[in-house]
């Protein structure tokens, strides 16, 4: 099972000493500063919140005009952050903060550019840029190390959101749009009596049919077709009556098309003013800069507001509004328990009668004397529901699904939703077969599991063991943490109301916890056994779902297109108008953009030098260390290489008797750990695992080496952290994994059952999954036809992964469950013995990062870990051990690879070939080229021009050389798409496309990707996965820095000359189609 974990904050990254970023003045002591009742650029200190224990301090600061508050959260991270949120509420389903949030993006007062934020991404070193709508907030948060490059940024945020020029035009780009469809038709000659031609033959452009189009529209055609996402809506909207939550705060596609621009701008000025807001400013900066640039906004609006009549469209524009608006949470509680049955979408694979989802949900009402939870609440039921739910252990698990047999996996929505203004805590389970189980059989093992855990309380090492994950992960360095933090704290500023300094920190909490668990029992009687307002809930898979949205949208198209041919009848030119219309709206879209206007950083901003990482020394045979600031962590990684017949490309061909387990290795891999160890059942081992270590599992790693295309660098892998006094133990619970494992012949009853639910599951999540990444599956299935190395990627990941492990769960689920069951536990024996027989052939390689202090008995310990599963061999892999893969390109086949699926949106994808190794020039001018194409070429046709909500290019195939990749997202002109593709080579080689400042722009958005912060769980990967080394990173690094326009023409000659083609698209099934479900069509 997928483990689920609480929500909480790790600590922040820490980057290592020798990273020589240019960095301003000296850090100031800000505690010297920023004092209570101290005065800044407007605003005043109110608080200052020490927090030791994830060393930071949040500082809080009040706009003395506005009364609004923007928290400076300060520690020693070059990873500097900003988030600003809203409190926006959805008042209806027609996406209008969604829609919002696109449009504000747009072009704003200082900066009337065309989408300054896509043409930000590549004038800035930004680690992060993005905005997103939930259902309480809109928030708009980015992240860079570069100091200039933060102030850049803010400047153009705060313009964004405060000062939107918020067009007509971009409205229905962004929005909706009903655009004419046009054909070119011949109008015969006009003849006299005698036959002689007085009129010649002639061409029109006509209006062929009217159709919808618009990238928030066609996005959320995909969205409400994903079964999670209808459940989720369903469950909130059922749940939280009379509220916001009632409405699709994204947008439910019919309604979207209902959505005035007026109201948009109207909506704007109502919500996205400073005293509606929050903001945060996190890291090392000082904090002074984005200070005075928030409260140049906050004074300057405030004004307005004071003195504005918000009689005019400019002013519901520039005049905002002083309130802040309520979230508003749950009044009514309901006074008895009710259920609601209902239908949703079908999952892309399977059998809709086997997809049924049912959950039981409970409204959990403030503490006394309190509107809204607070942290203390918030962190015991966060605890509570890990306790029930998390891991094959837990009593909701094995009551709803190891032993009770009611579905394959918990539902969506499962757990504590705290992320609503009234939180939920919710219990369910997803892939229930409606003709065995029913709803009210899952509410019946839900309440009786609750009454009996509030009665016999928890296993007392699995209450310490989520203190001590908790407690692993405040001291985790995460490169995103600040992002992260201002992201969370945002989210719960506005939806709880709440002081965000106060949920911080957990581990107050977690100590008391781990003090007296008892008290989470009482809160299972105080909170859910006398809560009425309790909803059983089942959500039936209907295959016509998705068809009955079309046909709405179908139906209103048709009024729309009839009317409009009734009013040509009564006026020809009515045609005409209406295509000099959309004609003169794209010219306009196209415009030429005015960028200068827009801060940029230059090429001289990037550092010459590649980030490096501590050096990494072997310690002993086939052990090496990185040994560097860990905060008391061990971060342990081994791989132990792969036989290389296992990538034999016979072993792909369904006749080929080793198929079967071929196509079971990622599966394979996932069970090394998935069933414990001869000592330990699956149970067990979670549960002593989750007292050692964050999460020991195994995984397969295939990766091109970087330095020589030729070969690659496979194995199976294995991944965790720990604190140094728990390193042998769970280092230990490995050596029995490999060494002591549990086989077929010791498998009871119980084990068996699990791995036959775990197997499903995995399945159905498989295919649930397609959808969501819609653009990587075609682009898998793009290349799979032009390359077998290129192909592992679909037959290991990718649709032909998801049809094989649906084949294998209709026999699991049917008459042959038993002999597939064997099968499966058979092929696993087999690579479970043959592991410690590869680590003793071909070697095991061992790495580590922990502190310096901790090095010597580290090393040990890693010493006779790695002697131990390799039975002490003399094979010790100096550099990471090669394989050979056959990388033959193949002739693809002509014409487009079509998958019918029921879906709602398409996915388009092609792949043209070359032969260009990694580290050669015209390989790294091709990367350069593609970042640019996209910006400059793709961006417009594709997503803007065609309505797809986004467009992706790819330097390699799926990582393996010889070749480039585009694919499209949620795209309602997939075809088109293709033709925009075909034309990259041509666009690519044109000088006047390939200039000096566009590659410059290129350069940035590529080295912001490459120099993106580095932190101890990630050390040492590029050099035992990937192969690539120091100098030829540097060497790399050189070679891009160093590329002029006329590289990338020449690379774009050499990379599509001659190219072998193919093109895939994923597509809605048509309704009356003869092609089966999940079939490739040509």
């Amino acid at each position: 099972m997928m483990r689920r974990s609480i929500w909480r904050l790790t600590a922040p990254a820490i980057v290592p000493p020798n990273l020589d970023w240019a960095r301003g003045d000296a850090r100031p002591d800000k505690s010297a500063i920023f004092y209570l009742n101290s005065t800044h650029h407007g605003f005043q200190v109110h608080a200052v919140t020490p927090i030791p224990d994830l060393r930071l301090t949040m500082y809080k600061f009040v706009h003395e005009g506005t009364g609004s508050v923007v928290y400076h959260i300060d520690n020693n991270d070059q990873n500097n952050a900003f988030c600003i949120g809203f409190g926006t509420p959805a008042t209806s389903s027609r996406g209008t903060t969604h829609v919002l949030e696109h449009t504000v993006l747009c072009g704003s007062d200082k900066y009337p550019v065309k989408d300054p934020f896509f043409h930000m991404l590549r004038r800035s070193l930004s680690t992060f840029m993005n905005a997103m709508t939930g259902a309480d907030y809109t928030l708009y948060p980015f992240a860079t190390v570069n100091p200039q490059d933060f102030q850049n940024l803010l400047d153009v945020y705060l313009d964004a959101v405060f000062m939107p020029q918020l067009r007509q035009d971009d409205f229905r780009q962004e929005g909706h749009r009903l655009e004419p469809v046009l054909e070119e038709r011949e109008v015969p000659a006009v003849l006299n009596d005698k036959g002689e031609e007085i009129k010649p033959a002639e061409k029109h452009t006509v209006v062929k049919e009217l159709k919808y189009n618009g990238v928030v529209f066609n996005e959320m055609l995909g969205v409400v077709s994903e079964p999670s996402r209808h459940f989720m809506q369903e469950l909130q909207a059922n749940m939280l009556p009379g509220t916001h939550y009632e409405h699709l705060s994204g947008g439910d596609p019919p309604e979207v098309l209902n959505l005035t621009h007026k109201e948009l701008v109207q909506y704007h000025r109502r919500h996205y003013s400073p005293s509606n807001s929050v903001a945060f400013v996190y890291g090392d900066l000082d904090p002074r800069p984005a200070l005075q640039a928030v409260g140049h906004y906050y004074t300057q609006l405030h004004q307005r507001s004071a003195h504005g009549t918000g009689d005019t469209d400019d002013d519901l524009i520039s005049t905002v509004g002083g309130e802040r608006v309520p979230i508003p949470s749950l009044q009514q509680f309901k006074d008895a328990p009710w259920s609601h049955e209902t239908t949703g979408p079908s999952s892309v694979m399977g059998d809709p009668a086997q997809q049924s989802k049912a959950i039981v949900s409970y409204a959990l009402p403030p503490p006394p004397g309190r509107e809204r939870m607070d942290r203390d609440t918030f962190v015991k039921l966060s605890v509570l529901e890990a306790l029930l739910t998390d891991g094959p252990a837990a009593p909701m698990y094995r009551k709803l699904i190891s032993e009770g047999q009611l579905g394959s996996s918990f539902a969506p929505m499962s757990g504590f939703a705290h992320f609503y203004s009234t939180p939920l805590l919710s219990f369910g389970v997803d892939h229930m077969d409606k003709a065995k189980t029913t709803a009210a059989d899952v509410e019946a093992a839900v309440v009786d599991c609750l009454k009996t855990t509030a009665r016999e309380g928890f296993d007392p090492r699995r209450v310490e063991s989520t203190v001590f994950q908790s407690e692993l992960s405040q001291r985790h360095r995460g490169a995103s943490y600040g992002v992260n933090a201002c992201i969370g704290l945002s989210a719960i500023a506005i939806t709880n109301q709440a002081d965000p300094a106060e949920f911080l920190n957990w581990l107050p909490t977690l100590r008391e916890i781990a003090n007296s668990p008892e008290q989470l029992q009482k809160m299972i009687d105080d909170l859910l056994a006398g809560n009425s307002h309790r909803m059983t809930m089942a959500v039936h898979a209907d295959p016509e779902h998705s068809s009955k949205i079309e046909k709405k949208i179908a139906d209103r198209l048709a009024i729309k297109n009839k009317e409009h041919a009734d009013s040509v009848k009564v006026d020809p030119t009515v045609d005409e108008r209406l295509r000099v219309d959309h004609e003169e709206w794209l010219r306009r879209v196209n415009r030429p953009n005015e960028t200068d206007l827009l801060p940029s950083l230059t090429v001289r901003d990037i550092p010459p030098k590649a980030l490096a990482e501590p050096p990494m020394r072997m310690v002993h045979d086939g052990v090496e260390l990185i040994a560097t600031e860990a905060n008391g962590l061990v971060y342990v990684n081994f791989m132990i290489p792969q036989r290389p017949e296992l990538y034999d490309p016979a072993r792909l061909d369904a006749a080929h008797p080793l198929y079967h387990s071929t196509m079971l290795s990622p599966v394979l891999t996932s069970l090394v750990a998935g069933l414990g160890s001869k000592a330990h059942d699956f149970e067990e081992f979670d549960v002593v695992s989750q007292l050692v270590a964050s999460g020991i599992g195994f995984g397969g790693s295939l990766a091109q080496r970087s330095e020589a295309e030729d070969e690659f660098i496979a194995g199976t892998t294995c991944g965790f952290y720990t604190t140094s006094d728990r390193l042998v133990r769970a280092l230990d619970l490995v050596k029995q994994l490999l060494l002591e494992p549990r086989l077929a012949a010791d498998m009871t009853a119980k084990d068996r059952q699990y791995l036959q639910t775990n197997l499903v599951d995995r399945a159905a999540r498989k295919a649930d999954g397609l959808q969501r990444n819609g653009h990587r599956i075609a682009a898998m299935q793009s290349y799979a036809s032009v390359s077998y190395a290129a192909s592992l990627g679909d037959h290991f990941a990718g649709l032909t992964q998801a049809q094989f492990l649906d084949k294998l769960k209709s026999r699991l689920t049917g008459d042959a469950a038993d002999a597939a069951l064997d099968e499966v536990l058979a092929a696993r024996d087999e690579r479970i013995l043959d592991l410690p027989r590869r680590a003793h052939d071909l070697g095991a390689d061992v790495w580590a990062v922990c502190d310096d202090a901790n090095a010597e008995a580290v090393a040990l310990a890693l010493r006779d870990f790695r002697q131990a599963i390799s039975g002490n061999t003399k094979v010790v892999n100096a550099t990471p051990r090669s394989l050979s893969i056959d990388r033959t390109q193949r002739s693809a086949p002509e014409g487009v690879q079509t998958t019918e699926l029921p879906i709602n949106a398409s996915y388009a994808a092609s792949t043209y070939t070359h032969g260009l190794s990694y580290m050669s020039k015209e390989q790294q001018a091709l990367r350069l080229g593609l970042q640019l194409v996209k910006s400059e070429f793709l961006h417009r046709e594709v997503r803007e021009l065609g309505g797809a909500y986004g467009v992706m290019t790819e330097a390699t195939l799926n990582g393996i050389t010889g070749g480039i990749a585009f694919s499209s997202y949620r795209d309602p002109t997939p075809e088109r798409s293709i033709e925009t593709f075909a034309k990259v080579g041509a666009w690519l080689s044109d000088s006047a496309n390939v200039t000096q400042a566009r590659l410059n722009e290129a350069k940035l958005r590529l080295f912001a990707g490459l120099d993106h912060p580095i932190t101890c769980d990630t050390f040492g990967a590029k050099r035992r996965v990937n192969g690539l080394t120091p100098e030829g990173e540097q060497h790399i690094r050189d070679t891009l820095l160093a590329i002029t326009p006329a590289d990338v023409i020449a690379a774009a000659s050499v990379g599509f000359a001659e190219a072998n083609a193919r093109s895939a698209v994923l597509a809605p099934k048509k309704a009356t189609g003869t092609a089966e479900q999940g079939d490739a069509q040509e």
